[in-house]
């Protein structure tokens, strides 16, 4: 299932995201809908995929109702709480016995041209 992660910010349409990956940290800056810049942190991730918006199967996304409120489109950072893909992780462990995965979140966030997916304990808007 799909759902809003965090409420507080929208997304710009057009939000001129930077993507880095420093150890454990993924960080993402990006425009909100009033064009202020936000940092935000994904950590410790697990897996982290950015894939152009032309060969994303986001039409299978089924977006919350509350990103159609105002009538139109709205960006947020999403979260699956039901993850193939941490279950295909959790299948993929070399140790069966690992239960880090059990803490792992899925965030989905549309940067526009490309969907960025990252799979980690936490996440921290700054």
């Amino acid at each position: 299932m799909i759902q809003i992660a965090d409420k507080t910010l929208k997304i710009h349409e057009t939000p001129l995201a930077s993507v880095q990956i420093q150890e454990s940290t993924v960080i993402v800056e990006l425009d909100d809908i009033n064009g202020k810049r936000h940092t935000i942190r994904f950590f410790p991730y697990q897996s982290v995929t950015m894939t152009t918006i032309d060969c994303t199967y986001d039409k299978d996304i089924e977006y919350p109702k509350e990103c159609f409120s105002e009538g139109r489109y709205e960006r947020y950072i999403l979260e699956d709480t039901d993850s193939a893909l941490i279950r295909k992780l959790q299948n993929a462990l070399a140790d069966p016995d690992d239960d880090f995965t059990k803490k792992s979140r899925h965030f989905i966030l549309d940067l526009g041209n490309n969907l960025l997916e990252v799979v980690a304990w936490q996440m921290e808007i700054l």
